[in-house]
């Protein structure tokens, strides 16, 4: 079984897009709250959960795989 295969690595992953998702939205709705420094960090965060989930879903779709458990579709 390899580690895309398994469902703690999968469910990391989608926890990681969705707290991409969500840093994302936040630094939308708070950005003249925020100083410069906490939204670019706050986007920051977000940009990479967003790429590191959706290179997960990329990779397991071309694999014929659910991102979300690891096992074929």
């Amino acid at each position: 079984m390899k580690f895309f295969e398994k469902k703690g690595y999968c469910s990391f992953v989608m926890i990681l897009y969705l707290v991409g998702m969500l840093c994302f939205t936040m630094s939308l709705f708070m950005s003249r709250l925020l100083p410069d420094f906490w939204l670019g960090f706050a986007e920051g965060i977000a940009i990479v959960g967003i790429v590191m989930g959706m290179i997960h879903i990329v990779f397991c779709f071309v694999r014929g795989r659910n991102p979300f458990t690891g096992k074929p579709i």
